[in-house]
């Protein structure tokens, strides 16, 4: 039975800042969620927790439910390069943030590796760039292709491309010149442990992104099943498909996102698994907004529990 909680209540479980690759403050994210109506909202940076202080002092003045989150880059499985899952904290008295912070340390180790390496091949490819420059677009630690890296290199190299977002797919992209796999990452089964170790709550996150439209378009569905297996709550259900890879690449229109939002809904309900519903908002650095991808939760109550 459906809280009916669940089926009133504006949401937007996945957000990020610019502690990650987001370009808001998270104090201007719960402004503008206070703005749209959002009741409940949860920051998800990746691998880090470094905004949630900024965040919660936002929210205590704005009135909005505020759920602790993260999201946790590890390796890929079935073909797919990388992997993430979404951790809920909905009681963060429960743990510590140096907890938290030290079972994504690997991930950050893994990034920081890779940066070097991104650069040096970047370099090769007669592009002006350096680490010290990549830095500079950094609010926290977490280092991402884009935008820090695509943002550098587009500033560092006027004129050469139309936006920061084509220095990505021309290439920082699986299989473009300057890409560099991430290693050492936690597998999806050790992630999951340690969301439940600390009383969280697992998501995986978007997965109808691990789709391959030509050869398998139903991979995501079975890297669900398999986050299922290990003891994930859930996964997304609502979300913002058409404009994330692949579909945004395949110039797929709005029509595939409600199809590809129902099948996983029907898929975690019928299980008794949690559907959540995120927009994978970055700001100005992806063209989504907030609360952009609407629908209903689906056992809300769970997020209920406890304050922030």
């Amino acid at each position: 039975m459906k809280d009916e909680k669940s089926l009133e209540v504006k949401v937007d479980l996945h957000l990020h800042s610019n502690y990650s690759d987001g370009s808001d403050t998270p104090t201007e994210i719960v402004q503008k969620a206070k703005t749209l109506g959002l009741e409940v909202i949860a920051l998800t940076d990746h691998d880090t927790t470094n905004g949630w202080e900024e965040w919660r002092d936002a929210g205590s003045k704005n009135g909005i439910k505020l759920i602790p989150g993260i999201e946790f880059s590890i390796e890929g499985l079935e073909g797919v390069d990388e992997v993430h899952l979404l951790g809920y904290f909905p009681d963060a008295s429960r743990l510590t943030v140096s907890e938290l912070e030290k079972y994504a340390l690997s991930s950050v180790q893994a990034r920081e590796r890779r940066l070097s390496q991104m650069v040096a091949l970047l370099r090769d490819c007669g592009l002006q760039i350096n680490e010290e420059e990549v830095r500079k677009e950094v609010k926290g630690k977490i280092i991402n292709r884009h935008p820090h890296i695509t943002t550098a290199v587009y500033r560092l190299n006027s004129g050469r491309f139309k936006e920061p977002r084509e220095v990505l797919e021309m290439y920082l992209l699986p299989g473009r010149e300057a890409y560099v796999q991430v290693n050492d990452r936690p597998s999806l089964k050790q992630a999951i442990g340690w969301v439940k170790e600390l009383g969280g709550i697992a998501i995986l996150a978007h997965p109808g992104g691990y789709n391959n439209l030509q050869s398998d378009p139903i991979r995501g569905e079975r890297i669900l099943l398999k986050a299922l297996e290990y003891g994930a709550d859930g996964g997304e259900g609502h979300y913002v498909y058409h404009k994330n890879d692949p579909y945004r690449r395949a110039n797929c229109d709005s029509s595939i996102t409600p199809l590809l939002c129902q099948q996983y809904i029907d898929l975690l309900v019928s299980r008794g698994k949690i559907a959540t519903s995120g927009s994978d908002y970055h700001g100005k650095n992806k063209k989504i907004e907030m609360g952009e991808q609407g629908g209903r939760m689906h056992k809300m109550d769970r997020f209920y529990n406890h304050n922030f």
